[in-house]
């Protein structure tokens, strides 16, 4: 049986899971993928002066792509140093995958150099954090270390690698990627409850959250948006979920919100909550900040933990965010009580929106021309 070294094989399945960046910095530890690597120009090595930096930009990676971000580091601090970047990923969502170096197998616990349980100490901040003991394990475990990152909830998964076992000779084998993650349909009992609501609200309003973009729903946003002359409001993961310039959108909430966002927020008969967790930024946990307590709050989530944990919701839907608004389409559609193709664009909500945000933006305006001292901050920002 042809053989392969365990660090080249690990690189294989990087190609295969079609990562092309890889973010971090060299060590005696992961010299062996190091090795692969370097006779890969498939794949991209971004190298950082701190593997904090590595794993910003795997996040961002992560939050502009959807894919999921590599980071790659040695033994010890090399891995503790990602520590805060990872502990953002983690509550923001974002997909990573870190490939972590260690002490090799016969020097386990006898104190060897930059011995630390990195896998122990990155368990609270990662979907999944594992220590690989041996070489013929390494490529099972990381196809699994993909799939649970991008499966559900996304999030960074650890993956540390004992330094000895990426020399070590492994089969070579086909391997199956890992494909795209499963998108979990609603309930339709939930699904025709909530387009029921929208239907017969008369001052509905749409929050997209980070799980918006996280399930690429920006599409199926400003369809139902348009369907129902719905305003849509944005946290700041959100943002790009609607185009800021759509005559629907209506700004952010809590430490970002506007008169315009304030108002329509407190004025909302019926809320609906996409990949939305109004958390303290948008809420400060405070009157004003949430629904108003008569206001029906139908809150969309990937993860069943979601719901209701920071606002109560009267209707919790478990499900990929895409998928649940491409029912919800379907379900107006078929009783026939979306607005005409177009018609939105004429409805007193949009119109009076657009006013409110005309009325926004000049006074926005306004302040950014005064020339009082001292100078008002948006004068700076709107200067060109």
């Amino acid at each position: 049986m042809e053989t392969i070294a365990a660090g080249r094989a690990l690189v294989d399945v990087l190609k295969a899971e079609g990562v092309r960046l890889v973010f971090g910095m060299p060590g005696g530890h992961v010299l062996g993928i190091y090795d692969a690597l370097y006779d890969s120009p498939e794949i991209r090595h971004v190298l950082v002066r701190h593997e904090h930096a590595a794993a910003s930009m795997a996040a961002a990676t992560a939050q502009l792509t959807g894919e999921r971000g590599v980071c790659l580091v040695t033994a010890g601090p090399g891995c503790t140093n990602l520590l805060t970047g990872i502990a953002e990923a983690y509550v923001g969502c974002l997909p990573i995958v870190i490939l972590s170096g260690r002490g090799a197998t016969a020097t386990a616990h006898r104190g060897a150099a930059q011995e630390i349980a990195t896998d122990r100490v990155f368990a609270p901040v990662t979907k999944w954090s594992v220590r690989v003991d041996r070489a013929d394990q390494i490529v099972d475990v990381l196809r699994q270390a993909f799939a649970i990152a991008r499966s559900g909830k996304p999030g960074p998964v650890l993956v540390d690698l004992p330094r000895d076992l990426l020399d070590s000779q492994v089969p070579a084998r086909d391997y199956i990627t890992v494909g795209p993650p499963a998108r979990l349909r609603a309930q339709e009992s939930d699904i025709a409850a909530a387009a029921a609501a929208l239907v017969a609200a008369e001052r509905a309003i749409l929050i997209a959250g980070g799980g918006t973009i996280a399930s690429d729903a920006s599409a199926q946003v400003r369809a139902l948006a348009e369907a129902l002359a719905i305003p849509v409001l944005t946290s700041l993961a959100g943002r790009g979920a609607i185009s800021d310039d759509h005559p629907l959108s209506a700004g952010g909430l809590g430490a970002h919100r506007t008169r315009v966002s304030k108002q329509l927020l407190a004025d909302a008969d019926v809320v609906l909550g996409l990949g939305f967790r109004f958390e303290e930024m948008e809420t400060t946990w405070r009157p004003g900040f949430v629904p108003a307590p008569d206001a029906t709050y139908i809150q969309v989530d990937i993860d069943a933990a979601e719901i209701g944990r920071s606002v109560p919701a009267q209707l919790g839907i478990v499900g990929d965010v895409r998928t649940v608004l491409d029912q919800l389409l379907a379900t107006i559609a078929s009783g026939r009580r979306a607005l005409a193709p177009g018609a939105w664009a004429e409805h007193p909500r949009t119109a009076a929106l657009v006013a409110e945000m005309d009325g926004l933006e000049a006074e926005v305006d306004g302040l950014a021309a005064g020339e009082q001292r001292p100078m008002h901050p948006l004068r700076p920002i709107r200067a060109r």
